[in-house]
C-alpha cells in the first residue's frame, strides 16, 4: 500500500536490512539531483515485513512509469511475503502507470523470484543491466591475488595516507566531485555527481567518505555505505595525479577493508559490475583481485500494462547506450 514519507521512514527503521539505494540519504540525494517525485510502499502497516520507495519517471513526454531499486525488509521472508508486496504494488499502480520496474541488487534468492513472478512481474525486454557483483565475506575471507598484494606493497612504499573524513565539509565534497569528473573524463563515463545532493547524502551517517593522501594532496576518494554488518561500494573517484602513484586504488580498498573489519562489518559488496567484451572489463578485473566471490543479484523485473510502452523504453535505452 502507498503511505506517507514520514510513516515510511518510521517503518523502515524497524527493518533488519536496508540497502543503500533505499537509505534516507540516497533518497534525499536522488530527489535533489533529479527533482523527481517519489512514492512510498509497505506490505502491511501493523506488521510490516517489506517496504520500498520508488521514483515516478516521465520518458519522451509520452508515458510515466515507477521504478524501485531494492527493498528494505526483515531477515526472514518467504516467497508469499514477496508475492504479497509486489502484487499490492501492481494493484496500487496499474491504473495510473504503464510500467513498474523493480531492480533488486541483493544476492539471488529463489523465494524472491518465485514471489515476484507469482505477483505478475517478468524479466524485462532488452534490459542490459549486469546482475553480477563481487562480495567479500570478512568472516570467511579468501586471500587477495598476488597483483593486489604487490600493488598495496608498492603503495606503502609511496607513503600514502588513508583517512576517514568524519566532519564532511562542502570543500571535501568539491574535492571528491572534481576527482570524479577527472575519472569520468579519462574513462569516457556519463553521469555526474550533484554537490548539493551529496550534502544531503552525508546527513545520513551511514554514508562514509574516505580519502587517500600523498604529501597533503588528495589522490583518491571513496563513498561507502555501512549499515550494521553490511557495507556497499557507492562511488569512487581518482584524480589524474593518482595515475602516477602506483597502487593508490588498491591501497584505498585494502585500508577500507581494514576499517570495516575494525568496526564490526561482516560483508562488503562492490556493487553491480560490468562484464563483457568492453574496456569496462578493467573494473571487474580490479575487483576480482580482491579475492571476493562473484555473485548473482535478483536483478531487474517489470510489470507491463502495455507491451508497446516496454518496447519503446527498451529502444530508448538501446539508443542512449544505457546498458552494462
Amino acid at each position: 500500500m502507498i503511505i506517507s514519507k514520514e510513516l515510511f521512514f518510521d517503518i523502515q527503521n524497524r527493518m533488519d536490512f536496508i540497502p543503500y539505494e533505499q537509505a534516507k540519504g540516497w533518497h534525499d540525494y536522488t530527489i535533489e539531483k533529479y527533482k523527481c517525485q517519489v512514492l512510498y510502499f509497505v506490505d502491511d502497516i501493523v506488521g510490516p515485513k517489506i517496504c520500498a520507495w520508488g521514483l515516478i519517471t516521465v520518458k519522451l513526454k509520452l508515458f510515466r512509469y515507477v521504478s524501485i531499486v531494492g527493498e528494505s525488509r526483515i531477515n526472514t521472508l518467504t516467497y508469499k511475503d514477496y508475492q504479497k508486496f509486489y502484487a499490492c504494488l501492481i494493484e496500487d499502480l496499474k491504473n495510473k502507470y504503464g510500467l513498474i520496474f523493480v531492480t533488486s541488487n541483493t544476492v539471488y534468492e529463489v523465494d524472491f523470484e518465485l514471489g515476484i513472478r507469482l505477483a505478475g512481474f517478468l524479466r524485462p525486454l532488452n534490459f542490459f543491466d549486469s546482475p553480477l557483483s563481487i562480495i567479500i565475506d570478512f568472516s570467511n575471507e579468501r586471500p587477495r591475488k598476488r597483483i593486489w598484494k604487490r600493488q598495496v606493497r608498492e603503495a606503502g612504499e609511496n607513503q600514502l595516507l588513508f583517512k576517514e573524513i568524519k566532519n564532511i565539509s562542502f570543500e571535501d565534497i568539491m574535492i571528491f566531485t572534481d576527482m570524479y569528473r577527472e575519472l569520468s573524463r579519462r574513462k569516457n563515463l556519463s553521469g555526474y555527481l550533484s554537490r548539493e545532493g551529496l550534502e544531503k547524502l552525508f546527513q545520513d551517517k551511514r554514508f562514509k567518505l574516505f580519502f587517500v593522501y600523498k604529501d597533503n594532496s588528495v589522490l583518491a576518494g571513496r563513498i561507502v555505505y555501512v549499515d550494521r554488518s553490511e557495507s556497499y561500494d557507492v562511488y569512487a573517484a581518482n584524480s589524474d595525479a593518482s595515475r602516477n602513484i602506483k597502487g593508490t586504488t588498491y591501497f584505498m580498498m585494502e585500508s577500507i577493508f581494514t576499517w570495516l573489519k575494525q568496526n564490526g562489518v561482516k560483508r562488503f559488496d562492490f556493487g553491480r559490475i560490468p562484464v563483457g567484451l568492453r574496456p569496462a572489463n578493467s573494473v571487474f578485473e580490479f575487483k576480482s583481485h580482491s579475492g571476493g566471490e562473484v555473485v548473482n543479484y535478483n536483478g531487474s523485473w517489470v510489470y507491463s500494462r502495455n507491451k508497446i510502452l516496454e518496447f519503446v523504453l527498451a529502444f530508448y535505452r538501446e539508443f542512449k547506450g544505457m546498458r552494462y
